[in-house]
C-alpha cells in the first residue's frame, strides 16, 4: 500500500534500507513475491523472526487498529504505527533526503507517458543526445508493468522506487511529454522541458475541455504545473496557441517541430520502413493499412463496455475490398489501440484477419511503415499526413465527443476523406482523389503553421547540452 511504500522509501533514502527484512502481509492475494528486491513475507510463516523485529504498521489508521490488536500477543518489540500526519510529512522528509545530494549537471531524466516505454518525443531526443553528447548521463522512468527494452546507454528507473526519487531530484534536466508527474516537485536549479505529444486542431485540452471549463481548481492546477516548466516544444502555430490558452503556460516556447516526426525526414527512411514491416510480418508486395483510433473519455470513468466496443467495429472485409479496388494492391491490416482503450476494453486480437500492434511502443515507426492510416480523432492524422500519404477518418460519435470534450475544429471539416458508416468509408476510399487531397493538405498545414523539417531532435538536444554546460545561464529569476 501507499503508506508502506512511503515508509520504505524514506528508510532507504535515509541509508537504513538494508535493515528492512521484508513487507509482512496476512495473505498473498494481489501481492507480489518481492517489491524493489525486498521480499514480501507471510506473517504465519515468519512469526518467530517477526517477533524479534521492530514492526512498523504502515496503513490507514482505521485499519491499523485492528491489525495491531491482532498482532499484540505476538509482539515483544516496540511497534510503531504510522499516522496520516506521518504519511503526509514523509513527502517532505523524502524530498529533504534527496536534496542532500547535489544536482548533477550532466544528468537527464526522461518522463514519457508515465513510464509506458521508449517512445514519442522523448525517445528521439534521447537518441540525439546519445550520439552528440557522450558525457550525458541518461535515465528513463518505467512503470512496474513495462518491460525494459531501453538501449544500453540509458538507465532504467522504476517509478516509485527510492532510486527514482534520487534520479528525479538530482537530474539537471527533466524531459517529459505529458505534463509533470503530479507527485514530484521541481528542485531549485533544475530545468524542465515539456514536449507534449499532440498536434492539430483535434480534441480540446487542459482548461478548454468542456468538462474543465470555468473550474477554478482546474485553472489553479494547470497554473501550478506549468509554472514549473522552463521550456515547451512546439510543432505548429496551433501548439503555441494551445500551450498558452489550454495549459496557461507563460514561459519560453521553442518553435522547432516535434522530435518524433524527424523519422519522416530521414534519408534512410525507406530502409527503416522495410525493417519495421518485416518485424510486423507485412509482405513486401502488401499495402500496410494502419487502424489507430484514439480513446473515448468515458473509458477512463468505466462506462458501459459493450457500447464502447462498438465504436471500434471495423468491417474489414468490406473496407479491404474498397482499398484493393482503389489502390490496386493487396491490403494488410495492422491495428493499434490507444493504451486507455486497451486497458479498459481488452481489445487484443480484435480482428483475426489483421495484426495486433497495440503493444508496439513506437507509434511513429508504425506511421512511417504504413501506406494508409484509418483513425477517428487521433492527432496521429497530422503526423501521418506530413508524409503526404492518405488518411481516412471513421467515426459516428463526433457530436457526442464535442459535447463531452470539445473540438478546436469539428472533424467533419478536416481535409481527410471520411465516413460515419462502413458504407460511407468505403465510398470515400473508392472516390479518393490524390490531387484534391494534396491541395487540401497544403491549406491545412498553412493554416496551422507546421514547423516540422526533420531537425527538431537536434534543436532540443542542443538546448539540453547548453543547459548542462552553462547551468548558470538558465536559472529562473
Amino acid at each position: 500500500g501507499k503508506y508502506g511504500m512511503q515508509v520504505y522509501r524514506y528508510l532507504w533514502l535515509s541509508g537504513i534500507g538494508g535493515r528492512i527484512k521484508g513487507f509482512v502481509v496476512s495473505n498473498r492475494n494481489g501481492n507480489k513475491g518481492e517489491i524493489y528486491d525486498v521480499p514480501v513475507v507471510l506473517f504465519e510463516k515468519k512469526r518467530e523472526s517477526i517477533r524479534q523485529s521492530l514492526i512498523i504498521i504502515a496503513m490507514e489508521e482505521t485499519a491499523a487498529g485492528g491489525v495491531y490488536s491482532g498482532l499484540e500477543n505476538d509482539l515483544k518489540k516496540i511497534t510503531y504505527t504510522v499516522s496520516r500526519e506521518d504519511y503526509l510529512r514523509l513527502d517532505d522528509l523524502i524530498y529533504e533526503e534527496c536534496c542532500k545530494n547535489p544536482i548533477r549537471n550532466n544528468r537527464v531524466l526522461f518522463s514519457c507517458f508515465m513510464g509506458r516505454g521508449y517512445t514519442c518525443n522523448c525517445k528521439y531526443i534521447a537518441e540525439k543526445l546519445k550520439r552528440n553528447c557522450s558525457s550525458a548521463e541518461l535515465a528513463w522512468e518505467l512503470s512496474e508493468e513495462t518491460k525494459d527494452n531501453l538501449p544500453g546507454e540509458i538507465r532504467a528507473v522504476r517509478i516509485g522506487s527510492p532510486e527514482y526519487y534520487i534520479q528525479w531530484y538530482t537530474a539537471k534536466v527533466i524531459v517529459c511529454n505529458s505534463g509533470l508527474n503530479g507527485t514530484m516537485r521541481k528542485r531549485n536549479g533544475q530545468y524542465i522541458i515539456d514536449t507534449w505529444h499532440g498536434i492539430g486542431p483535434t480534441k480540446k485540452m487542459g482548461v478548454e475541455t468542456e468538462s474543465n471549463k470555468d473550474k477554478p481548481e482546474t485553472k489553479a492546477f494547470f497554473e501550478r504545473v506549468y509554472d514549473a516548466v522552463d521550456l515547451m516544444i512546439a510543432a505548429s502555430d496551433l501548439c503555441v496557441r494551445n500551450y498558452r490558452k489550454a495549459f496557461l503556460y507563460k514561459g519560453e516556447i521553442l518553435k522547432c517541430g516535434y522530435p518524433r516526426n524527424d523519422i519522416f525526414f530521414r534519408q534512410d527512411r525507406d530502409e527503416l520502413k522495410k525493417i519495421i514491416r518485416e518485424r510486423l510480418g507485412v509482405a513486401e508486395h502488401e499495402m500496410m493499412v494502419l487502424f489507430a483510433p484514439t480513446y473515448r473519455y468515458e473509458q477512463r470513468a468505466g462506462g458501459e463496455l459493450d457500447g464502447m466496443r462498438q465504436k471500434y467495429e471495423l468491417l474489414w472485409d468490406d473496407i479491404s475490398k474498397a482499398l484493393q479496388g482503389r489502390f490496386e494492391r493487396n491490403p494488410c491490416l495492422i491495428y493499434r489501440f490507444h493504451h486507455v482503450t486497451d486497458r479498459g476494453l481488452k481489445l487484443h486480437n480484435r480482428y483475426p484477419k489483421g495484426i495486433d500492434a497495440t503493444d508496439y511502443q513506437d507509434m511513429q515507426e508504425l506511421l512511417l511503415a504504413a501506406d494508409i492510416l484509418i483513425t477517428d480523432y487521433s492527432s496521429s492524422m497530422w503526423d501521418f499526413s506530413l508524409q503526404r500519404k492518405p488518411v481516412f477518418l471513421f467515426y459516428d460519435d463526433a457530436d457526442e465527443v464535442d459535447r463531452e470534450v470539445g473540438f478546436y475544429r469539428h472533424p467533419d471539416t478536416y481535409p481527410y476523406p471520411k465516413g460515419h458508416t462502413t458504407e460511407e468509408l468505403c465510398e470515400a476510399i473508392e472516390n479518393f482523389d490524390d490531387e484534391l487531397y494534396q491541395r487540401a493538405l497544403d491549406e491545412w498545414f498553412a493554416e496551422y503553421g507546421s514547423y516540422d523539417d526533420g531537425h527538431a531532435s537536434e534543436r532540443v538536444a542542443k538546448r539540453i547540452i547548453d543547459v548542462m554546460e552553462h547551468p548558470e545561464s538558465y536559472v529562473k529569476a
